[in-house]
């Protein structure tokens, strides 16, 4: 998947599917522009090691070149590793502005669609607990949209931060986590109330003070 390490064992290579001889090795990667993280110059080691990034919603493929020198200091043939990078959704951090007791209904997999990178995906949300705001789920949830309704207890606005992190449908990669804000603007509470007043007065009841 993408971000993951390659860790490709040279000698095992050799070991097993080639002659059994032990060998240092050189290798290097073929640059390819949608994929971050490839070593483009020399290295010498037994391992590829490069943590490989593929930015985009499709298969990329990296072709290492590895030329294996036995111990008795003659140079083998050069062979070819090819690694497959799955990519990952990439969500993209996001605000909402909502009244107090609405619905967040904020569209997730529409996040990855249209500010990510499109690549089809599940979800799992959580809500970091703000003491102002009811209802935040502060235990994760599965589901492509975030449907708690939040009450703003105050008379300012409060802000509640939701982790999302998403999982490539069939592949399983596991995407970075990001975060929407939602703000939850106060509504103005008033109280049930009694008033008595003689015929023909004014009721002058002043709403605001309530």
């Amino acid at each position: 998947c993408s971000d993951a390490v390659v860790n490709v064992d040279l000698q095992d290579n050799v070991n097993t599917l080639g002659n059994n001889l032990s060998a240092t090795f050189s290798w290097q990667a073929a640059s390819n522009p949608n994929v971050i993280g490839e070593s483009t110059t020399p290295q010498a080691s037994g391992f590829i090691t490069d943590a490989l990034s593929n930015n985009t919603n499709a298969d990329q493929i990296v072709v290492y070149t590895v030329t294996p020198t036995g111990t008795n200091g003659c140079t083998g043939a050069s062979f070819t590793i090819s690694v497959t990078v799955r990519p990952e959704p990439i969500g993209v951090n996001d605000t909402k502005t909502i009244c107090s007791d609405d619905n967040v209904a904020y569209d997730l997999l529409s996040n990855v669609t249209t500010l990510g990178n499109g690549l089809p995906a599940t979800f799992s949300w959580i809500a970091a607990s703000n003491g102002n705001v009811l209802g935040e789920s502060t235990s994760a949830q599965v589901g492509s949209t975030i449907t708690d309704v939040l009450n703003n207890v105050t008379n300012a606005d409060q802000v509640v931060v939701y982790t999302i992190t998403p999982t490539a449908s069939g592949s399983g990669c596991v995407g970075s986590p990001f975060t929407i804000s939602v703000t939850v603007r106060p509504e103005p509470k008033g109280t049930d109330a009694t008033k008595t007043i003689c015929s023909d007065a004014n009721v002058a009841v002043d709403l605001q003070l309530n």
